[in-house]
This record gives structure tokens, C-alpha cells and sequence, in this order.
């Protein structure tokens, strides 16, 4: 059995979403249209039962040095379709890596079908933001997560 293990902390294949505000005041929505179908026999092909495994961590550094981890978060593989790399790009800006702050608005796709979000998996982050994938065909993934945790006066969500 052949094994893959991908160590991911923001690094590529975790995308976070991020804020930090003081008083909680509320985010703006920022509305995205795609171009792109969702294709959900490339997504079910994609997850069928293979011999890969994804371990990593989900965790965000903070400028002090101190790291705030996912910890008991859902943690989401989502197969990396033509509709998933669009939506990723709109998000993040780029394929790779990222997180973004809240505070440039939420971002929805109105019309995103329910088999996006039923062809993924999903899994909890451990006390340190440890996660792992297994059984995974040959492909390519996204893994993203988010977590919100108070410091100080303030609220900070990734």
C-alpha cells in the first residue's frame, strides 16, 4: 500500500478565512458569480476509495509567536474540480494557500448546488489542529478549515 503524507499548516492546500475586530461589528457579504458547472461525477470519481492519506495541522500564527490551533474544528477535503478552483480563486486569490479576512466581507456563491458541499469529506481537528484524510485516490485536494478565538478586546476569526 503506497502512502502519501502532506504536512499542511497555511502552507498549499489549507485555506483559512480570517478576521480581527474589535466590538464585533458585523462582516459584509460579498456576492461572486462563476462562471464554471459543477461537475459532480469529476468530484465522486475523485473521491473513490484509494491508498492516500492528507495528515496536517490547522493552526495560525500570530505576529507575537504565539499560534492559535484549530482545535475541534471540521476540517473539509474538497476535491479539486474546475468549479472548486474557481470558487478557491474568488475566495483566496490564488490556488495554493491563504486565508481571508472576514473583515473583506464574507464571500457566497448564490446557486452553489447541494452536491458540493455533499461531495466532500470532512473530519475534526484534534488539540493542536491535527487532521488526516485516508483512502484517498491519486488527485488533487483542497483543505480548508476556520476557527475564531478571543484575544484581548478583540475577536479574531481565520
Amino acid at each position: 500500500m503506497r502512502k502519501s503524507f502532506f504536512f499542511v499548516a497555511l502552507l498549499p492546500l489549507l485555506f483559512v478565512s480570517g478576521c480581527l475586530t474589535r466590538g464585533n461589528p458585523e462582516p459584509s457579504v460579498v456576492e461572486q458569480t462563476l462562471q464554471s458547472r459543477f461537475d459532480a461525477e469529476a468530484a465522486r470519481n475523485q473521491l473513490k476509495a484509494g491508498d492516500n492519506t492528507i495528515m496536517g495541522s490547522a493552526f495560525f500564527p500570530l505576529q507575537d509567536g504565539d499560534v492559535r490551533f484549530a482545535s475541534g474544528k471540521e476540517v473539509y477535503l474538497i476535491p479539486s474540480t474546475e468549479y472548486a478552483r474557481e470558487r478557491m480563486l474568488k475566495t483566496y486569490g490564488n490556488l495554493t494557500h491563504g486565508y481571508r479576512s472576514t473583515g473583506k466581507g464574507f464571500v457566497t456563491f448564490p446557486g452553489t448546488p447541494q452536491e458540493y458541499f455533499d461531495l466532500q469529506k470532512t473530519t475534526m481537528a484534534g488539540a493542536r489542529g491535527d487532521f488526516t484524510f485516508t483512502g484517498l485516490a491519486d488527485g488533487e485536494y483542497f483543505v480548508v478549515t476556520g476557527f475564531t478565538w478571543r484575544w484581548e478586546d478583540r475577536t479574531i476569526s481565520t
